[in-house]
């Protein structure tokens, strides 16, 4: 692995947590380019045929939180994986802004309409877990829009992509020879909006406001939303404003789609038994890598991508933030980075260091995922067990709870 040196640096100490995975810790001063700082390095060969590299969730659904010590040591306890670095992922649709829970009042950038009945913490971008895609990223109707989610992505066999990749979702109903697309997958239940849920996200069912109109359609089979994929299936219930009683969780081989407002015409024309058909095609929005994004079975989603094949984005927080980065060299040598902030010894990433960061590590695509008190990088000690080793910025140096984690494991 390659020796890491940052500009201005006064601190640079290396060791190798396992044969081939290198964990580097930098101190920079005031006056240098970062600004006081403090930034961990995890570099390693993802096409290293001895490792894997997953994109999993914390806790059991893709909607509860956990820490991601937690993640690595149920891993190691109850899989055949061996993980031997993690960092925190995806950001997730807050109860307190973006998810605008009925009756609480909440409001986000000027929207106060209410969105869900009670806290719904699904992914902001696109993320894939094991070769099933388990959500698209954040639509314009369900939260006040701030620009395109990035996602990095991995296949089995360590290529990596980095783009604004998407599902195209369409359901048939071949009964009714009725075709309609999908607006998100596993997104808030946003008004106007026809959105898709599957058995991944929810440890409950009743998330939708009761002006919604859903349609659940049993499979007969554990599905996988994944490039390709076509889902057959009869609709086995439908719930509507006049219903009185609410959708059950949704069982395992259950699909639910729920529309409100101008979207429920698209779907308030389907009836008990009708033939189902849903097909998944993955595309890249970003025009670069479809060819690849279609191969993927891990991904991540982000939302700030400040090197692209290559060359500065010029995107960037706009202020001092504690930050966790994905990214990898020209070399293809992947890297996990945290920059410790909101410290009097450590700023964390800002418009001005994000470039210098680029150039001493010959970022060739870098973006970053959930930073502030989520940013976490773990490891695994000689002694087997896990340790955060940055340092959190929320209040007695705690790591949060996040939504999923990328994982470095030995296969």
């Amino acid at each position: 692995m390659k020796d890491i040196k940052l500009q201005g640096q006064i601190k640079n100490e290396s060791r190798m947590i396992c044969d081939g995975v290198k964990h580097t810790f930098v101190q920079t001063p005031k006056e240098s380019p970062y600004g006081p700082n403090k930034i961990n390095i995890v570099q390693f060969d993802p096409k290293n045929e001895k490792f894997r590299v997953d994109v999993l969730p914390c806790a059991t659904y893709a909607n509860e939180l956990r820490v991601v010590t937690t993640l690595c040591e149920r891993l190691e306890k109850e899989t055949d994986m061996t993980p031997i670095a993690a960092v925190n992922g995806d950001l997730w649709m807050v109860s307190y802004a973006h998810a605008r829970i009925e009756g609480k009042g909440t409001s986000y950038g000027g929207a106060s309409d209410p969105v869900v009945k009670k806290s719904m913490t699904t992914p902001r971008g696109f993320n894939i877990y094991g070769g099933e895609i388990i959500s698209t990223a954040h639509i314009v109707k369900e939260t006040p829009f701030e620009g395109e989610f990035w996602a990095y992505g991995f296949t089995d066999d360590g290529r990596m992509a980095m783009g604004n990749p998407t599902a195209e979702i369409t359901v048939k109903n071949i009964t009714k020879g009725i075709s309609v697309e999908i607006e998100g997958l596993n997104r808030l239940p946003a008004d106007n909006a026809l959105i898709m849920y599957t058995d991944r996200l929810l440890s409950e069912g009743d998330y939708a406001l009761d002006d919604a109109y859903e349609v659940r359609i049993n499979t007969g089979c554990d599905y996988t939303v994944r490039h390709g994929e076509v889902i057959t299936g009869k609709v086995d219930k439908i719930f509507s404003p006049e219903t009185p009683e609410n959708p059950e969780k949704i069982k395992e081989d259950q699909i639910v789609l729920t529309a409100r407002g101008e979207a429920i015409p698209l779907i308030n024309g389907f009836d008990v038994d009708d033939e189902i058909e849903i097909s998944v095609n993955v595309v890249d929005t970003a025009g670069i890598d479809t060819a690849i994004w279609q191969e993927i079975t891990n991904a991540v989603g982000g939302h700030i991508c400040f090197a692209k094949q290559g060359v500065l984005t010029g995107e960037d927080p706009s202020c001092n933030y504690p930050a966790t980065i994905i990214g990898c060299d020209k070399d293809g040598t992947m890297m996990f980075i945290t920059m410790d902030g909101r410290r009097e010894d450590s700023i964390g990433s800002n418009p001005q260091n994000l470039p210098v960061l680029a150039t001493d590590l010959d970022l060739y695509n870098a973006f970053l995922v959930d930073g502030g008190g989520s940013a976490t990088l773990v490891t695994r000690t000689d002694d087997g067990a896990y340790k955060i080793i940055n340092t959190p910025c929320d209040p007695g140096d705690e790591p949060r709870p996040v939504i999923n984690a990328v994982v470095l494991s030995l296969k």
